[in-house]
């Protein structure tokens, strides 16, 4: 029996004040992959630009660290991905 997660794709997002470390997993298929990325704003968005042309309706968690109040303000406007700030 096949289990069915109610994300398609899990982020982990770890950031430093030069660089944000993401682990990605989707668990439709289990790859796994890693990459590194600036902490501008502009570097987020750009990915995240790119991952949703990628994959248009895949449904995302993204856990992050605290604090980062102004990087979950910023994430929120993105109806599609669904937080986890720990």
């Amino acid at each position: 029996m096949k289990i069915v997660h109610p994300f398609d794709l899990l982020i982990g997002l770890d950031r430093s004040d030069r660089k944000a470390d993401l682990h990605l997993i989707d668990t439709r298929n289990g790859q796994h992959r890693s990459l590194v990325i600036d902490t501008a704003p502009e570097a987020l968005w750009e990915f995240l630009l790119q991952l949703r042309q990628q994959h248009p309706e895949t449904k995302v968690a993204l856990c992050l660290e605290q604090p980062a109040g102004h990087l979950i303000s910023f994430l929120e406007s993105y109806d599609w991905i669904t937080l986890y700030p720990h």
